[in-house]
C-alpha cells in the first residue's frame, strides 16, 4: 500500500511469499512460486559453466578484485579518516570506478540468479564479459604478476595473447566436434503444401 503498487503488484507479491515475508493468495504470484524456472538455482548449473571454461575465470577475476575493491575501500576511509591527500598515482592499489561498479553488479546479478533460475540470463551474460575483462585485461594480470614480482611488459604481453588462445583452442577442440555432428543432423524441412502456397502466392 506504501509503495501504490497496480499492475505490478503480483510481482511485489510473489517477492514477498519466496523470502518468506507472508503468504499470498494472488493467483499470479502463487502461480510462479510453483514454476521451477522461478526456484532456486540448481547446483548441476556450475558443472555446465566449469565445462565451458567460464567458471573458473570468472570466480577468480570476481575473487580478486572483490579483495582489491576491500582493500582501496578500507584505504581510502583511512586515508579521509586521518585527512590525508594522497594522488591516486601514489597509492599502492587502486580500481577505476567502472570495474567497481560492474563487479558489484555481477555480485547482485548472481544473488539474483541464485534466488531465481529465471534471472540467470542476467548473469550468465555478465559473466562472460566479466570473465573476458580478467583473462583479457591488464588490471587482474597486473596484479598477479606483481605479487610474483615479475611484472614486466614482455610477461604482461604473452600472458594476455597466451590464455586466450588456449581457451580458444580448448574450446575449439570440445565443442567443434559435437558443433558439426549437429548441424549434420539439421535436415531440411519440405512441405508440398507450403511450396505450392509460394508458388501460387508468386
Amino acid at each position: 500500500k506504501a509503495l501504490q503498487l497496480k499492475s505490478d503488484e503480483h510481482i511485489f507479491k510473489f517477492i514477498k511469499a519466496k523470502f518468506g515475508f507472508g503468504a499470498t493468495r494472488d493467483f499470479d504470484a502463487s502461480l510462479y512460486l510453483c514454476e521451477e524456472a522461478f526456484g532456486l538455482l540448481p547446483l548441476d548449473t556450475f558443472e555446465r559453466l566449469a565445462g565451458t571454461v567460464l567458471l573458473y575465470p570468472y570466480l577468480c577475476t570476481l575473487s580478486v578484485l572483490f579483495i582489491l575493491l576491500l582493500v582501496v575501500a578500507l584505504s581510502n576511509l583511512s586515508l579521509n579518516g586521518a585527512g590525508g591527500n594522497t594522488e591516486e598515482e601514489d597509492r599502492t592499489f587502486n580500481m577505476r570506478s567502472d570495474v567497481a561498479y560492474n563487479l558489484l553488479h555481477t555480485v547482485f546479478f548472481g544473488l539474483l540468479a541464485f534466488s531465481t533460475m529465471r534471472m540467470k540470463y542476467l548473469w550468465t551474460g555478465h559473466m562472460c564479459a566479466f570473465a573476458a575483462f580478467g583473462v583479457c585485461g591488464k588490471e587482474v594480470w597486473a596484479l598477479y604478476l606483481r605479487v610474483l614480482h615479475c611484472n614486466t611488459k614482455t610477461t604482461m604481453r604473452l600472458i594476455r595473447y597466451s590464455v586466450p588462445i588456449i581457451i580458444m583452442a580448448f574450446l575449439y577442440y570440445k565443442f567443434w566436434p559435437r558443433l558439426m555432428e549437429e548441424v549434420s543432423e539439421l535436415r531440411e524441412f519440405y512441405d508440398p503444401d507450403t511450396v505450392e502456397l509460394m508458388e501460387w502466392i508468386r
